[in-house]
């Protein structure tokens, strides 16, 4: 009877360890981040139909949780369009401003948002935007007038053409573009908000998020550097963090959220930092590097480095820059440039979206 219960207990514990060893294995020899939809393509579909199928199950509760939300905002907008009253001259300038507003928070927002997979928007879309203006401010040496407006601009006002030195100053240029600059930075504060909360709502389960666990060399030594000077200093060092250009700010919104920094601190510090100091540095660099002064001395040394391309590179600039008057034509075929940048366009977005995805389908499969 005894032999028995011992070859019981044997057996128990030998399906114990059968059961715990496939664990152990799958843990250590499966790496979440070489998963992706190139290597392992039924897997990340499988996984993200599961997240889609849960989001959209998940979305009746939600709604009903906020059931205030969901039903006062629906009636204010529905009360604001469709009621007459003292209010309706302002309708048009209302829906233009929002979808103004809309349009460079969310490029904002596609910037900053994910772990490193951000679309980066002011290289393809504000940096280019401020350029033309400054251009435009420096031939006619006076900020240019927007038609139809400002918020639905399509082409820039004739003006008589500047031949002398402009005298309009760069703080000038840099005061009528700093609406654009602010709800840019705006949306880019926004999209640092995800690494927060995650980071966040895995301290209050007692867990630490993977990201941090997971930083070797230089990130670690940022990390294990920024750590005690955050509890101590939370609103100065996000802000410094957020406004210098660098690749850690991520890390620093994990950092935020582990160690359980209010959020009105960071995402405040987060604000100033990114939507006023940084995008204020970027924006005094386009404007300076694209002011007329600027530009004809890289005419000049492209002249001396070889002289057959100067002229080539000043055509391009002036038919480029008369487009910016004259408006989009529906007829006209677009230059190689400009097919050459829509293209590029298209491959970051396709990458953002790409890189967007693997990640949340890694994410997902950690836990």
């Amino acid at each position: 009877f005894q032999m028995e219960k011992a070859k019981k207990r044997s057996s128990k514990s030998d399906s114990k360890k059968e059961t715990k060893e496939p664990q152990q294995d799958t843990a250590k020899g499966e790496n979440f981040d070489n998963i992706t939809f190139i290597n392992r393509p039924i897997t990340c579909i499988a996984t993200l139909i599961k997240i889609i199928f849960e989001l959209i199950t998940s979305a009746p509760g939600f709604v009903l949780r906020h059931y205030i939300i969901f039903t006062l905002f629906p009636a204010l907008v529905a009360g604001f369009y469709y009621i007459d009253g003292p209010h309706d001259e302002y309708r048009q300038i209302v829906t233009e401003f929002s979808l103004f507003a809309g349009w460079w928070i969310g490029l904002g927002i596609l910037s900053s948002v994910g772990l490193g997979t951000g679309l980066h928007t002011f290289v393809l879309y504000l940096g280019p935007y401020m350029a033309q203006v400054t251009m435009a401010a420096n031939n006619c040496n006076k900020f240019p007038v927007f038609i139809p407006n400002r918020w639905t601009y399509e082409k820039f006002g004739e003006c008589e053409k500047w031949e002398g030195e402009p005298t309009i100053g760069i703080l000038d240029i840099y005061y009528a573009l700093a609406l654009e600059a602010f709800l840019w930075g705006f949306g880019t504060a926004i999209g640092e908000l995800p690494p927060y909360f995650v980071a966040r709502a895995a301290s209050l389960a007692g867990e630490t998020h993977e990201e941090l666990e997971n930083q070797e060399g230089m990130f670690k030594k940022v990390k294990d550097f920024i750590e005690p000077i955050l509890k101590k200093h939370a609103f100065i060092v996000v802000v410094l963090c957020a406004s210098i250009p660098n690749p850690f700010f991520d890390l620093a919104g994990l950092t935020c959220g582990h160690f359980g920094i209010p959020f009105f601190t960071f995402f405040g510090a987060t604000v100033i930092g990114k939507a006023l100091v940084k995008v204020s540095i970027q924006s005094f660099f386009v404007i300076i590097m694209f002011s007329r002064h600027i530009i004809e001395k890289v005419f000049t040394v492209v002249a001396s480095v070889y002289a057959p391309l100067e002229p080539i590179l000043r055509k391009e600039l002036e038919k480029q820059q008369n487009k910016l008057y004259e408006g989009k034509s529906s007829n006209e075929e677009p230059s190689l440039v400009g097919q050459i940048w829509g293209w590029l366009v298209a491959l970051m977005i396709g990458y953002f979206v790409y890189a967007f995805l693997t990640a949340i389908v890694q994410d997902r499969l950690r836990t």
